[in-house]
């Protein structure tokens, strides 16, 4: 234990192991309790390590039409779920990088390219590393725009670092001022109601929302028109910019979402969280039990 600390001491730094340890103490102190539930029913996870999200891998959720918001580079999520289980995947994400690649995708999709390079593990997949065999182009649908609380053009903050794709409504890393017009771009939002109408999809298995701290305000604009996803795959990006603001945040919104008929059943890392109707999960639960 003592030479692998020295180790990463005499590679990083003494300065970074620092900054790296407070940061890892700050995400721990302003951390909310979230209460997770156990159940019987069968968890999966699909995607890359990276892109990838854990969830119930349940009947009906076969041929289904998800809404996932927040793409990146990283579509592996959306490509094993129409794969595998033959969904159908609205993407969401105005980010120019994000639909330059989910544009690469269906493109290759159409020209009957499955892929090449076998499957990466970064945060920025290249087109080639999807196996796209078992998927037909209206499977995959991209809307140019970013999930909100209501529709309006609203300013779309890049990130600190330019390396990253994820621009945020909230300008979560705070980096980003109003006087820095090469610092954010202007993107038309929607709700999740206008995708839902759009797309004609009157149930919806599932939702995911990547979407660098909008998540809050979007889950309490779900939850007061009467939305109801069976399973709700949200990112909690304050979780990873730690704050006492943030920690009450995603308490609140996980107390909404509770009162609402949610539970959480799994998180990956910090910050994802996989959440799903209490009264599914029970229906679900009967439905193993006749089949024994």
């Amino acid at each position: 234990m003592l030479s692998r600390i020295v180790t990463k001491l005499r590679q990083e730094g003494v300065g970074s192991a620092v900054n790296g340890a407070r940061r890892k103490l700050q995400i721990w102190w302003h951390s909310p309790k979230i209460e997770i539930s156990s159940t019987r029913l069968t968890l999966k996870r699909f995607g890359t390590r990276y892109g990838g999200w854990t969830v119930f891998e349940i009947a009906s959720l076969r041929g289904s039409k998800i809404v996932s918001c927040g793409a990146g580079e990283d579509v592996s999520f959306d490509i094993s779920m129409a794969s595998e289980l033959g969904c159908s995947i609205v993407i969401v994400d105005p980010t120019p990088r994000a639909v330059e690649h989910v544009t690469s995708v269906i493109q290759r999709i159409r020209q009957g390219r499955p892929g090449d390079e076998g499957c990466g593990h970064c945060g920025s997949q290249s087109v080639g590393n999807y196996d796209l065999s078992n998927i037909f182009p209206s499977q995959i649908v991209l809307v140019e725009r970013a999930i909100w609380c209501k529709r309006e053009v609203v300013r779309f903050f890049a990130p600190q670092d330019a390396r990253h794709v994820s621009h945020s409504i909230v300008n979560i890393q705070h980096g980003q001022r109003l006087d820095q017009p090469d610092g954010y771009i202007d993107v038309h939002a929607v709700t999740l109601q206008d995708i839902l109408e759009e797309n004609d999809i009157e149930q919806l298995e599932m939702l995911k929302l990547d979407i660098e701290g909008a998540e809050i305000s979007v889950i309490r604009d779900i939850i007061e028109k009467g939305l109801r996803p069976k399973q709700l795959l949200v990112e909690f990006d304050g979780l990873l910019f730690p704050s006492t603001k943030t920690r009450a945040d995603i308490k609140f919104t996980d107390s909404i979402l509770r009162e609402a008929g949610y539970n959480c059943y799994h998180r990956d890392g910090v910050a994802n969280f996989l959440y799903a109707l209490r009264a599914e999960i029970a229906n679900w639960e009967r439905a193993i039990d006749e089949l024994f």
